[in-house]
């Protein structure tokens, strides 16, 4: 797989996408036709697909943090800074990653890895239903 930074449309803040290398066995079928095929060609890693991921973390947004590589103080350190908001925890969280983690790491796939590994099914599902 490739990545790239790239700029967003309205927003200075970069994006990432995952480029894959030959479209293998990652296609998907037009919906009212079942038939045409077609390649996926990227999935955007951007801050609303990590919203809508926080959003069905609930109380194990600690616990994605740790399996992502998060210090446990800057978990501490947003618990404190969010106070009673386990939504925004998530999401800050969940932005931490995206900020600062190596770019080689910070893809799709080590995302639902970590859902997978922490059993928190709702998130995974929202991933799912929103990079299809």
């Amino acid at each position: 797989m490739k990545l790239f930074i790239s700029e967003g449309p309205k927003s200075s803040k970069p994006e990432v996408q995952m480029l894959a290398e030959p479209p293998e066995n990652r296609t998907f079928k037009d919906k009212e036709t079942q038939t045409q095929e077609e390649p996926v060609e990227s999935v955007n890693l951007d801050e609303k697909l990590l919203h809508s991921v926080a959003k069905k973390l609930g109380n194990k947004w600690q616990q994605l943090g740790r399996e992502l590589g998060i210090k446990q103080v800057d978990l501490n350190i947003i618990k404190s800074d969010f106070p009673n908001d386990t939504a925004e925890q998530s999401f800050q969280m969940l932005y931490k990653w995206f900020q600062c983690c190596d770019p080689a790491n910070r893809t799709l796939k080590t995302l639902t890895e970590a859902l997978t590994e922490i059993e928190c099914f709702d998130a995974l599902e929202r991933l799912s239903l929103d990079t299809n």
